[in-house]
């Protein structure tokens, strides 16, 4: 009974993933003459592989120039990722990001709030929190806190 209901969720839970390239990925260390193709994550929608990246479902991959490697690209250093929006009380947002990086940022994250039709915008500084890795890039996470409206006030009917 339960390999039958294993087998009948499974096949519920099917899906078809788009190719996604990705051409800001930096290759993988083991690519020294780069990528032969952008790096990107191969899906099912197409039914189309890459000769192995579709196997690799870690993150983006390319196959290295010249070779029948395919690796695991990296990603691009100081571009903010993973970007969330949280309401964190009722005139508060807070960006938060993470950034791949060699080094230790100097500078802390900052977020530039405005309109653009008005040409104006307003900066806002954040803090971070360094993340070292002895063995990959190491990350940064960021958080800026944008007071973007007026709390709510009561109606006078």
């Amino acid at each position: 009974m339960h390999a039958i209901l294993g087998a009948a969720v499974a096949a519920l839970c099917t899906g078809n993933q788009p190719d996604v390239v990705l051409p800001a990925y930096l290759p993988p260390l083991e690519c020294l003459k780069g990528c032969e193709a952008p790096c990107s994550i191969v899906g099912n929608a197409t039914g189309k592989t890459d000769g192995g990246a579709a196997t690799y479902w870690a993150g983006p991959a390319c196959r290295c120039a010249g070779s029948d490697v395919v690796g695991y690209c990296r990603n691009p250093l100081g571009v903010p990722e993973q970007i969330n929006l949280q309401l964190a009380s009722e005139d508060t947002v807070v960006v938060a990001f993470v950034t791949y990086d060699a080094e230790k940022p100097v500078a802390p994250p900052q977020v530039k709030l405005g309109q653009a039709a008005a040409g104006s915008f307003t900066t806002v500084t954040g803090v971070t929190h360094w993340c070292a890795s002895p063995v990959s890039m190491s990350i940064a996470f960021c958080w800026v806190a944008l007071v973007v409206c007026s709390p709510r006030s009561r109606s006078s009917r």
